[in-house]
């Protein structure tokens, strides 16, 4: 049922299909019908013997080999995070190249045919494998032989170690895609379009009439019209690719070594300081993917730390070299970039942030600074300073100044809001018995009062302004509910380790909402670290047709620029569920990297509104391949790729996924959160989505009000009326009342046009003159006035009755909420001639009130 669709092991994929000639590929089905002639010819006959050519791949006074039956080895693992990600579930397996072939990077290998086998660790940490063979594999076959005559053809494999994230243990349609680049017997080249440039693969021939290439040709590329070809006998080899021309060869029980490639780890531990920071300085200045959108000045970052490092080296002091490391770091602004491994680091941290002054703060929307959290026993509470209270200054700064100038520890940020949010936390730890002056105004107080507060060994109110505060670290991945508003809740705390669990308990929740007929579903992605990319995948759920997300860009050495290549990352319809209500999404900036990747994909569906104070933490460039260890036994950590969607521009970096709905940072949400302990965020959700989409958006434009032309053109062309939307109705006596406003509910999916008409009607000409003589008529769109000179005058006999109407063209609607009115006035009371009872004077307001979701 489910599907990876492009995020199998989504950092391994990154493609452009390329031109390539066409090759001839048998289907498993052809295999099974050629079984009995493969047996029949597994062993030469003298005839075949004398015709075949007289070179082959084989060593000509090599020994009489026998084919493999198993092959062995190991995998080189440098990289835990990786492995701790995407890994949990691993095997080995057979993996079929004629995607490689084909240059088709959307090559699903074939369920059928799939041999797996297992991957264990010994007790020194060394990951080996195991693969047995089939005695008669059914892969499909392809002629490589470039004799441009029709053969049977081979079946070619690397050995790859991969994961299984559904139901049984193989491979399904859509869990793979293309070849793998990682952890392969074959060495696949990161910087040209994943192509392999060595190591070994294994072929299987159904006799010895068939060739293989035995060089790479002048292109340097495997399986295209210049690669050299030689005899291949039946059944197994090992062909090595690292030998010219390349040696074919066989045994029983081959060893492997399967080459982690382009994820492995950078390790320049072996270099001094200064070396290793030189190296580690050149391959980010070259790689980083958005120096020209943060206006990075490497070089000028070289200048700085370079002797700074060389210095500490000199006088061999660790603390410096750290805090040098550190400090470039922090020099870069992204999220994704760390320094890790130093418990100096630590033994800082906790001297610099120990104490506390027993109050917090936070920025309002209105510009004021107060605190939000103040202790019942600390400093700022003995020294009679209130919950609510407006911070003026620290340490006779203006207070807005003195933020802007705090580092917090948890350097560096992409967000410039996720730095702020840092800085009101900061800006109130120091060592135990700093003073520090600050003035501020109590609520209701007359005049500011300033007073020095010492910071005591507090931490109560710093980890109650973490984003991460509450966070249960024993919950599962996904959690879900059905809410008392009937509303359904899915938390989703995590998107790493065990990939296959986190998809098999989303499943689960979506199933549940779909049986309940939840009329929305509220994602709670507010605490989530990241892990593994799945906004594809859970987006499936939601969609009814194919959308193309983004693409993935690295940089090549070959042609010093960021290229991508491949299909792009996109979400299609899951095969069997498919929910079509409302979704929320609630972020924070503890909504990080794969976290944000969820919330962006599904914030590009038009059914989803995303909630929060503030927007995800904005850190998406791609780490796994800029993992570092530096000399000193520290770890370094800078992203290589980054994500630009389908119209070339950079996603969620530096800006995060933004709320449709932020909820306001003022008092009364800070009392209700942190005093009444309630869930603003989730509350104004629930709020909103309880209304039609679009509901809670201001628009940016109000529609478009057409010529005259145009709404006689639409009119007579049977356009829709507003009126043929709503979801009221009211009864006849309702609509007499004066002094009345009647709502209603027009939700659009997306903008149409619509005629926004006023009508009315009497039986005959003499009440009609009466009638209009005593109506008063205004029309306003989104509080704006339209003048009455601008709508359609039409009069007519309908139905038997003379009738007035003023009607005009709405287009193009922005999304977001509008509101149409329109305003009668009746100066006196009034009959129409077709109902009995007078109408009173009076007033009555028709507001239409239109949802646009996109």
């Amino acid at each position: 049922m489910l599907k990876i669709k492009s995020v199998a092991i989504p950092l391994l994929i990154a493609i452009l299909l390329v031109a390539c000639r066409p090759t001839k590929t048998a289907t498993p089905e052809m295999v099974t019908e050629t079984i009995s002639q493969i047996e029949a010819t597994a062993a030469p006959t003298e005839e075949s013997a004398e015709s075949a050519p007289e070179e082959s791949g084989m060593e000509a006074d090599a020994a009489p080999q026998k084919e493999p039956y198993q092959i062995t080895g190991t995998i080189e693992i440098t990289n835990a995070i990786i492995l701790e990600v995407y890994y949990n579930q691993r095997f080995v397996m057979l993996e079929d190249l004629t995607g490689f072939i084909q240059r088709d990077y959307e090559y699903q290998q074939p369920l059928d045919a799939e041999i797996l086998g297992p991957v264990t660790v010994t007790e020194e940490g060394e990951f080996r494998f195991s693969l047995n063979l089939p005695a008669i594999p059914i892969y499909p076959f392809n002629d490589v032989d470039n004799d441009h005559e029709e053969d049977q053809g081979v079946q070619i494999w690397q050995i790859a170690m991969n994961a299984n994230y559904f139901d049984d243990p193989f491979l399904g349609e859509d869990e793979t895609s293309g070849w793998s680049a990682n952890y392969t017997s074959a060495r696949i080249d990161s910087e040209n379009k994943h192509e392999i440039l060595g190591g070994t693969l294994l072929v299987w021939s159904p006799d010895d009439q068939q060739g293989f290439p035995s060089g790479f040709g002048e292109d340097g590329l495997l399986f295209t019209e210049d690669d050299p070809t030689a005899p291949i006998p039946a059944g197994y080899t090992l062909v090595n690719l690292d030998e010219e021309p390349f040696k074919f060869y066989q045994e029983e029980k081959a060893t492997l070594t399967l080459y982690e490639g382009e994820l492995t780890v950078n390790d320049l531990s072996d270099m001094g300081w200064s070396e290793g920071f030189e190296a580690l300085h050149n391959k980010l200045s070259t790689e980083y993917p958005f120096t020209e959108m943060k206006g990075i000045d490497w070089d000028a970052l070289y200048e700085e730390f370079a002797p700074r490092i060389a210095v500490a080296e000199d006088e061999g002091d660790e603390t410096a070299y750290y805090l040098a490391l550190r400090d470039y770091s922090w020099s870069i602004p992204d999220g994704h970039v760390g320094l890790g491994g130093s418990a100096v680091s630590n033994q800082l941290f906790e001297q610099e942030t120990a104490g506390g002054y027993g109050f917090a703060i936070i920025g309002l929307d209105d510009g004021r600074v107060i605190a939000h959290i103040v202790s019942e026993e600390g400093p700022a509470a003995e020294a009679g300073m209130l919950w609510g209270t407006e911070i003026l200054e620290w340490n006779s700064t203006p207070i807005r100044d003195a933020i802007a100038e705090v580092i917090p520890w948890s350097m560096p940020f992409s967000s410039e809001e996720s730095l702020r949010v840092q800085q009101y936390r900061y800006l109130l730890r120091s060592p135990v018995g700093t003073e520090a002056e600050v003035t501020y105004q109590n609520p209701d107080a007359d005049a500011p009062t300033t007073v020095t507060l010492k910071s005591i060994a507090e931490r109560e109110t710093f980890s109650a302004t973490s984003i991460y505060a509450g966070f249960d670290r024993n919950s599962l991945p996904v959690e879900y509910e059905i809410l008392p508003s009937g509303f359904g809740y899915i938390k989703i705390s995590s998107l790493s380790e065990d990939i296959s669990l986190i998809i098999r308990l989303w499943e689960w929740a979506i199933e549940r909402m779909i049986v309940n007929q939840v009329p929305g579903i509220i994602i709670d992605l507010r605490q989530n670290g990241g892990g593994s990319p799945l906004g594809t995948l859970f987006a499936s759920y939601f969609v009814e047709e194919r959308i193309d997300i983004s693409r993935s860009y690295y940089y090549s050495e070959k042609s010093s620029k960021f290229e991508t290549f491949g299909p792009p990352d996109y979400t299609e319809p899951d095969d069997e569920l498919y929910y079509d209500g409302q979704l929320a999404v609630l972020v924070s900036p503890a909504c990080a990297s794969a976290c944000e990747n969820v919330a962006y994909v599904l914030s590009k569906l038009p059914q989803t509104r995303v909630f929060g104070f503030y927007a995800s933490d904005g850190i998406f460039g791609e780490v796994a391949r800029g993992q570092y260890i530096l000399p000193g036994g520290f770890s370094f950590q800078a992203p290589t790729g980054m994500s630009l969607d389908m119209n070339g521009e950079v996603i969620i970096e530096g800006t995060g996924v933004v709320p449709d709905v932020r909820v306001p940072t003022n008092e009364e949400t800070m009392r209700a959160r942190y005093i009444d302990e309630r869930d603003v965020v989730l509350d104004y959700a629930i709020e909103v989505i309880s209304k039609p989409l679009g509901a809670g958006i201001t628009p940016e434009a109000s529609p478009k009000v057409g010529s005259k032309s145009e709404a006689q053109a639409a009119f007579q062309s049977q356009t829709d009326w507003l009126d043929m939307h709503v979801q009221e109705t009211y009864t006849e006596s309702e609509l007499a009342q004066a002094g009345r406003t009647y709502t209603y509910t027009v939700p659009l999916g997306q903008s149409r046009d619509l005629i926004w008409i006023y009508a009315w009607c009497t039986s005959d000409e003499e009440h009609f003159e009466d009638n209009w003589s005593k109506i008063e008529l205004e029309f306003t769109l989104n509080g704006e006035i339209i003048p009455i000179d601008d709508f359609v005058e039409l009069e007519g006999v309908f139905g038997g009755n003379q009738c007035r109407a003023y009607y005009t063209l709405l287009s193009d609607w922005a999304v977001g909420e509008h509101i149409v009115t329109t305003t009668v006035t009746f100066a006196e009371s009034l009959n129409d001639g077709i109902t009995e009872a007078d109408f009173p004077a009076g007033t009555h307001v028709y507001e239409y009130r239109v949802f646009v979701a996109r």
